[in-house]
């Protein structure tokens, strides 16, 4: 029972029920639902209330996690559109959309992404971003790749496959080079080859018991 002059609990005919703690109002039911004025604490200390900045605050007690699950989807939906991922306090790494692209940012000066995996039992590293170099992608392991690879604001100079064990690569619009699956090499244009031989020489060599043969088609 309250000291004297104080309120515990007021119900409210056709209103609210108020709980007070010391006099000051803590609970109050609405038409709408429930009003708290302060956190609400449970469990073995878990904490749901105002955090810094008079922002909501949800904290498990120590050692502990906090787990989502929805039978449904669970929606992160930021009106200023980032996602901030923190390790106590600071800032690792941000989700954002800008301009209707999706961006994964490393906001910490030179700190990598890094894409890494289970393989066999085994943590693997499949792909690391280098930061401190423009983003230099390092992979793992092989690359596979349909088709080609190409120059950046140049898409006819490239290299790659046109098709199964054949490799060309190709300068503005035109195949400079292809090697076939019988490792013949054919070359769109002039080979020009230079050494440490004599001025003027250029030495061909046959590595096998058998003859080298030069022909032109003229």
């Amino acid at each position: 029972r309250p000291q004297g002059g104080e309120n515990g609990v007021k119900v409210i005919g056709d209103g609210a029920v108020e709980l007070y703690h010391n006099n000051a109002k803590k609970f109050e039911t609405t038409s709408a639902g429930v009003t708290i004025t302060g956190g609400i604490v449970f469990g073995d200390n878990h904490f749901i209330g105002n955090g810094s900045g008079d922002n909501l605050s949800i904290q498990s007690s120590t050692g502990e996690d906090i787990v989502l699950d929805a039978s449904g989807n669970i929606d992160l939906d930021s009106a200023n559109a980032e996602i901030h991922l923190l390790k106590a306090g600071v800032i690792f790494g941000k989700l954002f959309t800008s301009g209707d692209n999706f961006y994964i940012n490393s906001p910490t000066q030179d700190k990598d992404i890094i894409f890494s995996g289970n393989d066999g039992g085994s943590t693997i590293t499949a792909l690391t971003l280098d930061m401190s170099d423009a983003g230099a992608a390092e992979f793992g392991a092989r690359l596979y790749i349909p088709e080609y690879i190409a120059h950046v604001g140049d898409s006819n100079s490239l290299f790659g496959f046109s098709g199964n064990d054949t490799f060309i690569v190709n300068t503005s619009g035109t195949t400079a080079l292809t090697i076939d699956s019988s490792q013949n090499a054919t070359f769109a244009g002039t080979v020009t080859a230079s050494g440490s031989t004599a001025a003027g020489v250029l030495t061909l060599k046959s590595t096998a018991a058998s003859d080298l043969t030069i022909s032109t088609s003229a």
